[in-house]
C-alpha cells in the first residue's frame, strides 16, 4: 500500500472496511470513498476525498434481496419441501 499514490475504496456496504483506514493514518495516503457509512465514521476531507454516489440501479440492487419476488418466495418453499422429505 505504501507503493500507491491514494487508495480507492471500492465497496459500497461494509462492516468496517479496514484497509481504508491503515491508508489514510497508517500509510498517510489519500482515500477515495464513497460518502456513506461506515467510512464517513472514520475518514473525512482531511485524510480523503468523499465521492456522492447516488445510483438508482444500485439501489433498487442493494434493496432487492431484502424484498424476495414471488418467484424466490416459491424455490425457497420447494427447497423446504425437499428438504423435509428427506429428512
Amino acid at each position: 500500500m505504501m507503493a500507491c499514490d491514494c487508495y480507492l475504496a471500492p465497496s459500497l456496504a461494509e462492516g468496517f472496511y479496514l484497509p481504508a483506514l491503515e491508508a489514510a493514518y497508517d500509510c498517510g495516503k489519500p482515500v477515495i470513498y464513497p460518502n456513506t457509512s461506515p467510512y464517513t465514521d472514520y475518514l473525512n476531507q482531511e485524510v480523503g476525498y468523499p465521492i456522492a454516489f447516488v445510483d438508482e440501479e444500485i439501489k433498487k440492487h442493494q434493496i432487492e434481496p431484502f424484498n424476495p419476488t414471488v418467484s424466490s418466495f416459491r424455490i425457497a418453499l420447494g427447497c423446504r419441501r425437499i428438504y423435509r422429505c428427506n429428512d
